[in-house]
């Protein structure tokens, strides 16, 4: 075959409403242990408290948020990583050589 994706393939998995719940709880407060955020790679020695509170007036202009998040230094850490390949090499399991940086939840 071509190598499309086949139709009965389940791209998503339906997850419990309060599965999901819970697993954004957990990883907020994972979030808050130095340890869990020191593996992850996050530089935490310039932030006053390990759980950094913005207020909500960052997230209603982007361009304040951006600004602030590269005061920080988040979006420079995000943008060395490199990134995932795309195309039909994900098909085929080949996408290691590309790992996502992911940041903080905000």
């Amino acid at each position: 075959m071509f190598g499309a994706t086949k139709i009965w393939s389940r791209s998503h998995r339906r997850v419990n409403i309060n599965q999901r719940r819970y697993a954004v709880v957990s990883a907020l407060a994972a979030s808050a242990v130095p340890s869990l955020d020191l593996a992850r790679g996050h530089r935490i020695e310039s932030v006053p408290e390990i759980s950094l509170v913005l207020s909500d007036s960052v997230e209603s202009i982007t361009s304040s948020a951006i600004k602030i998040l590269k005061q920080v230094g988040e979006l420079m850490r995000i943008r060395r990583k490199p990134r995932i390949r795309l195309g039909s090499v994900l098909g085929r399991g080949r996408c290691a050589t590309g790992v996502k940086s992911l940041g903080r939840a905000i």
